[in-house]
């Protein structure tokens, strides 16, 4: 048991401080793409009647962006415990109902991650040579968040299944 609890523990400090980078660089995105946003509407609404400038591109800059911004945050989310849930269930069960939903629902979601991360790397390879039409970004700029916000959230899972098997965490308590 001792060797899953320095797993833990490692896994977990790697987890902590890639998740304050994640945070760092989302809020960043989440910046640059509220400055793009109101230089589009300055620029739309009043910059246009002095210079003849257009700028296509600004929304499918911010897109991008948000959408980056938040596959980022997916695995600090899983962390936290913040996904959509209901406790009404869980919380009135006793420790070994309560061990084996939680094993249920992990179980489910690792099914789901592992599909998607399949499916989304085959997507990104297939979408490879697509270029979005107004920055001509590829096409892996944008279908790579999804797959990287899985892997994220894999790992997460992963450090919490450790933690609640060596008995450091409560299933589904978050941190």
């Amino acid at each position: 048991m001792s060797a899953v609890k320095k797993l833990y523990h490692a896994m977990d400090k790697v987890s902590v401080a890639v998740g304050k980078v994640f945070i760092l660089l989302s809020a960043a995105l989440v910046v640059a793409c509220c400055a793009i946003l109101i230089f589009q509407v300055f620029n739309r609404f009043i910059l246009i009647h002095f210079v003849a400038l257009s700028l296509p591109f600004t929304e499918e800059l911010a897109r991008i962006l948000l959408i980056w911004s938040v596959y980022l945050c997916l695995g600090i989310c899983l962390k936290e415990g913040a996904p959509a849930s209901g406790t009404l269930v869980y919380d009135r069960l006793s420790p070994k109902p309560k061990f084996a939903l939680y094993c249920i629902v992990r179980l489910m979601m690792l099914f789901f991650l592992v599909i998607a991360i399949c499916y989304g790397l085959e997507f990104v390879q297939d979408t490879w040579n697509y270029k979005t039409a107004n920055l001509r970004a590829p096409g892996w700029m944008l279908y790579t968040a999804p797959v990287l916000g899985c892997i994220l959230m894999l790992y997460e899972m992963i450090t919490e299944w450790l933690g609640v098997w060596c008995g450091e965490l409560e299933p589904f308590s978050g941190c």
